[in-house]
């Protein structure tokens, strides 16, 4: 439709009407859809992009990391100037801002490198003394910058999120350098908590900019939910239990109970990456139920049981949806995707 536009074939109007008129019949916002790949030719581009990166970064061991990332850095401009530009492939361009932001971070820390000095090591709480601090935050802080830098010039949704994820990085790994308690982990949950709902209230705002999901804001939100989901789940679970995994029923249910709610969350919302990030909690608690019916088949009948389960609201997902936004305001639900 664009190049029909483009070269005179249709009108704009009538392209955008017949777009419209398609979206309408064929598009559901609650199918939660987004842009991986636009054919095979996408596919065959990241794949000879990826050998590509490889195989220059196989002479990091000879030319040195910093050249090689510099390299990755303007073959991927270079890259990306044709197939996300002209092309518009997806998935090579995710590809490409990945590549730009990582070499990019990697470069500013081996060319700040200086040897740590060696703290005792007399456990975990000394480990965090020999982690070089300014290069890691410095090397943080240049991916998000890269990542910025690659939006605001291909505007590839994945390139937020990368950015969101440095930033959030470079805060977390702040709180370990350079927390005033003797332990550097204590409050270091609150904080991945803090920085979750933080990347979260993020998505929301590209989300509510595109409630019918038809445009590059919804694909940003997309990523940015991913990024803010395990964040989220994994504090809230590290709470509600003592270790890896459920140590008695009541762990085991509050586990249940955390998740119904994020599930909640995620059917409000319409982002089932919510559900997914605390899904490996979730078979734990559950096998936990029957770790006294067959402690050998416990993992199996909690899998068989959770796979049913999704399988359930994937098939009445707009229908479990439509429940629960029907019991909200007016007011909220202009925020969110209509069931």
């Amino acid at each position: 439709m664009r190049d029909a536009v483009r070269d005179g074939a249709v009108s704009g109007t009538a392209a955008d009407a017949f777009r419209s008129y398609l979206e309408s019949r064929s598009r559901r916002p609650d199918e939660e859809e987004f842009h991986l790949f636009r054919g095979f030719n996408d596919v065959f581009v990241a794949l000879a992009s990826l050998l590509l990166f490889t195989g220059i970064a196989w002479f990091n061991s000879e030319w040195g990391i910093v050249p090689v990332s510099l390299l990755v850095m303007v073959v991927a401009v270079a890259l990306s100037e044709y197939f996300t530009l002209r092309k518009r492939l997806a998935l090579a361009s995710i590809l490409y801002a990945l590549a730009f932001s990582i070499a990019a971070a990697a470069g500013m820390f081996w060319a700040l490198w200086v040897e740590p000095q060696h703290a005792p090591a007399d456990g975990a709480v000394y480990a965090f003394a020999r982690i070089p601090k300014f290069e890691t935050l410095a090397a943080l802080s240049c991916g998000a910058v890269a990542a910025a830098l690659f939006w605001w010039r291909y505007r590839v949704p994945i390139a937020v999120a990368v950015g969101v994820s440095f930033v959030g990085a470079a805060l977390y790994c702040a709180w370990l350098l350079f927390s005033p308690f003797d332990n550097p982990t204590a409050g270091a949950n609150i904080v991945m908590f803090v920085l979750g709902i933080a990347a979260f209230s993020f998505a929301m705002y590209w989300d509510v900019r595109d409630l019918d999901r038809t445009s590059l804001p919804s694909d940003v939100a997309f990523w940015l939910h991913l990024v803010a989901a395990p964040s989220i789940a994994h504090p809230v679970f590290s709470w509600v239990q003592s270790g890896a995994l459920p140590a008695d029923w009541l762990e085991a249910t509050a586990v249940v109970v955390c998740y119904l709610c994020l599930a909640c969350v995620a059917l409000l919302v319409n982002r089932r990456a919510i559900m997914v990030a605390a899904t490996a909690y979730l078979i734990g608690a559950v096998a936990w139920y029957f770790e006294e019916l067959s402690a050998f088949y416990s993992v199996a009948i909690a899998l068989m049981l959770i796979g049913c389960l999704f399988l359930a609201m994937a098939a009445w997902w707009s229908t479990i949806r439509a429940a629960i936004i029907g019991c909200l305001p007016g007011s909220v639900r202009n925020f969110v995707v209509p069931a």
